[in-house]
């Protein structure tokens, strides 16, 4: 379930309804009364929405925008979750990387190898992007070696 998480700016505290905002709390209006500080999303994990953010204290209280708390109530909340996230182990895989420079008449002159571990798992919160540079131009590819978009 995808949160956004904010802090009111009238430094008062809410009681939450059934984890959530009470009613009168999700009209446009009040919604200006809080400021947008992290974003809980089901395949992104956690991130600041506010630079800002990271830096406050622990115990300032939290107020899910759109969904319910599920157990976060503080910026201290939100820290550990981060920090929880980042011990949890994808499943990796080896991808084998190889360069061969051919001559005019295709025969390999040169040939180069690396491998490195990759994350496939797509149950993970955590993602590798992995980025192909040739002279100025950056592709951006799939752990199978396929491009999926040419960035410059």
């Amino acid at each position: 379930m995808s949160t956004t998480f904010g802090i009111y700016k009238n430094n008062k505290n809410i009681k939450l309804i059934d984890d959530c905002l009470p009613e009168e709390y999700y009209i446009s209006e009040a919604k200006e009364n809080f400021i947008v500080v992290a974003f809980s999303g089901n395949n992104t994990g956690f991130y600041w929405k506010n630079e800002l953010a990271p830096f406050l204290l622990d115990e300032i209280k939290v107020y899910p925008l759109d969904n319910s708390a599920q157990g976060i109530y503080t910026i201290g909340d939100i820290k550990k979750e981060m920090k929880d996230l980042k011990k949890i182990k994808p499943k990796t895989k080896e991808l084998i990387v190889k360069l061969e420079s051919y001559d005019p008449t295709a025969i390999i002159i040169k040939s180069e190898s690396f491998s490195m571990n990759v994350i496939d798992d797509p149950e993970s919160m955590i993602q590798d992007k992995l980025y192909l540079y040739i002279d100025k131009h950056a592709y951006h590819i799939n752990t199978s070696g396929e491009i999926i978009d040419k960035l410059s």
